[in-house]
């Protein structure tokens, strides 16, 4: 009995390893774009997002870039008119690629708190990431990171309204 008793064991035990291998294979293999996708914006679909390549966008930055997602005119009729969505592999590639891409900014204030500066999502007192506002060309920009995703993204407005692209982002992003 005890020979029957160690075969299933070793039996449940390979089964619940080969689980758990499985199980770190789908998560090594997810499609970065669906990290993208999982972080857009209200308004922003995949019908009106599409996957970037990363070699258009990689000599903008000098940490590497993971994947990008490429927006239109959000659906919100007072929504922005494009924004970009960049995956990181890490928390620090994905802060010092925040910082160079506000620095071609003309930094505003994000509401009442100058940029950059923290934003936190719903009632949560922890930081959810770094949020600047500002423009661009004279276009209305807002800039963000969402921390547990590494993700970095922008939207941009198509007038110079800082204040009112602060407040959809608030609402929407």
């Amino acid at each position: 009995m005890p020979y029957l008793t160690n075969v299933l064991r070793a039996a449940t035990a390979t089964a619940l390893l080969g689980s758990f291998a499985c199980l770190g294979t789908a998560i090594a293999n997810a499609d970065p774009n669906d990290t993208l996708n999982s972080a857009l914006s209200k308004g922003y679909t995949p019908s009106n997002c599409s996957p970037q390549k990363v070699s258009d966008v990689q000599g903008s930055f000098t940490a590497t870039v993971v994947a990008v997602v490429q927006c239109g005119q959000n659906s919100d009729s007072s929504g922005p008119m494009g924004g970009k969505y960049f995956l990181f592999s890490n928390s620090a590639d994905t802060a010092s690629s925040f910082t160079k891409l506000i620095s071609s900014d003309t930094l505003a204030n994000c509401g009442t708190a100058s940029s950059p500066t923290t934003w936190h999502q719903g009632s949560n007192t922890d930081s959810a990431g770094q949020v600047a506002c500002g423009t661009d060309s004279g276009q209305a920009e807002v800039l963000w990171t969402v921390d547990a995703k590494n993700v970095l993204a922008f939207v941009r407005a198509s007038n110079g309204d800082t204040a009112g692209l602060y407040k959809w982002w608030q609402a929407n992003g």
